[in-house]
């Protein structure tokens, strides 16, 4: 279903609305209401609140950054260079 899901998003076009959100979901057979429960849910919410303060703590504005170890990689690495970095990383 993620890769379904993430699939119409990515082509959809026009606003993102909770309307088209439950809609999209179920198309995909997914039951739309229970997505949108969670999704406005007090815990959702507070996940988001706390990656938003954490990503304000180590300075993140933008994607994709990557934590590694000690280091933040910033932007756009190529594959071959990210998983030359992970390797080095783990041998230390």
């Amino acid at each position: 279903a993620y890769k379904a899901a993430h699939d119409m998003l990515i082509a959809f076009r026009g606003p993102i609305t909770p309307d088209a959100l439950a809609r999209m979901a179920d198309d995909l057979d997914l039951d739309g209401a229970a997505i949108l429960d969670r999704m406005m849910s007090e815990d959702v919410t507070q996940v988001i609140a706390d990656n938003h303060a954490l990503a304000g703590r180590l300075q993140i504005s933008g994607t994709p950054t990557f934590v590694l170890e000690d280091q933040l990689l910033r932007g756009y690495l190529p594959l071959a260079d990210m998983q030359t970095l992970v390797q080095q990383t783990r041998q230390q």
